[in-house]
């Protein structure tokens, strides 16, 4: 099976454990990180030897990059996310997808222009992943938007690497 290439954006604490997957799983491949603190992307990206960025718009103009993790804190990851989309990017976003109605309602205009794939990572170990089809049933929301179902355990860093794992089932097929 060819590997996906995948690009994190947030190189934090969820970040790396995004990265650290996306480097060793079988079917993917880390091809760059991003962050606003560019030193801190510098340091992640030398242990795996990827590229690093600290704007994601000039990171998702990369045509090699096929799949974003969004590590971001809660409050930002609506204006990555609706990039990613715009670049036609299939996404894994750390839970909550949006903050406020507002961002949730932009990302739902983004995933209505673009055929990308969404999924919503919970920090948790993932037990089963659906498709949802009819997402928001009163917004008529029809995209394709991936859902992860978890359960709730206390977190560190080895379990967020775990559940990342678990979570890039979607993208690769891979069991």
């Amino acid at each position: 099976m060819r590997k996906t290439n995948f690009a994190v954006i947030g190189v934090g604490l969820w970040g790396e454990a995004h990265a650290h997957v996306f480097a060793t799983h079988p079917y993917a491949n880390l091809a760059a990180v991003c962050d606003l603190d560019a030193e801190k992307a510098a340091k992640v990206a030398a242990v795996y030897g990827v590229e690093h960025y600290a704007d994601y718009r000039e990171m998702l103009k990369n045509p090699e990059i096929e799949a974003v993790g969004i590590a971001t804190p809660d409050f930002a990851h609506a204006d990555p996310l609706i990039a990613c989309a715009a670049s036609g990017k299939d996404i894994l976003v750390e839970k909550p997808l949006a903050t406020n109605r507002r961002d949730l309602e932009r990302i739902v205009a983004a995933l209505r222009v673009n055929s990308v794939r969404v999924m919503v990572q919970s920090s948790a170990i993932c037990q089963t992943v659906l498709t949802a089809r009819t997402f928001w049933s009163s917004r008529s929301f029809t995209a394709n938007v991936w859902v992860s179902l978890t359960r709730r355990l206390e977190t560190s860093w080895k379990e967020s690497r775990r559940d990342v794992r678990c979570s890039l089932r979607w993208k690769t097929g891979s069991k």
